[in-house]
């Protein structure tokens, strides 16, 4: 017997056996039980804000929508054909008391 042909033999078995192993039934599968950390464990070792940010994900499934991280704000400027805007436009300074000026309106708003 020449290697090549040892070699297809053995891909032929594997193949089988792996055949065999996905089409034959070995009982119903039972998924595990889950199991539930022990907060009072971790609280011990780490720390009261630790244990406390724990408890608090395990009160909520994973894929409730406020699970999720905060989104960063992201800024858009609109714009149009012709806006005047390029790339690039010139910084403007405006004197301490425009940007008081500015920053009470803000406040006064917020």
């Amino acid at each position: 017997m020449t290697a090549s042909r040892v070699l297809a033999l053995l891909i032929a078995a594997l193949f089988a056996v792996l055949a065999w192993v996905w089409i034959a039934p070995l009982g119903p599968w039972q998924p595990p039980q889950p199991v539930v950390p022990e907060v009072s464990r971790v609280q011990g070792e780490a720390g009261g804000a630790a244990s406390a940010a724990l408890a608090h994900a395990l009160a909520r499934p994973v894929f409730w929508p406020s699970r999720r991280p905060e989104a960063e704000p992201s800024h858009v400027l609109p714009r149009w054909e012709g806006d005047g805007l390029a790339l690039a436009w010139p910084a403007k300074n405006p004197p301490r008391e425009a940007l008081e000026e500015m920053a009470a309106k803000l406040r006064a708003v917020i």
